[in-house]
């Protein structure tokens, strides 16, 4: 079983991740992503 204090790290890790993820691609369409290798990357990077 993990540690409760790990878990609530993890949980932040997640949400700053969808953060940033939102700031990087609000406004933009699904077109947008696969065209632009440095937004793909910096998207799919976070979520790895």
């Amino acid at each position: 079983m993990r540690e409760p204090l790990r878990d609530k790290e993890r949980l932040e890790h997640i949400l700053s991740a969808i953060k940033r993820i939102q700031r990087y691609t609000i406004g933009k369409t699904y077109q947008d992503l696969t065209s632009d290798d440095m937004m793909y990357y910096a998207v799919v990077g976070i979520v790895v």
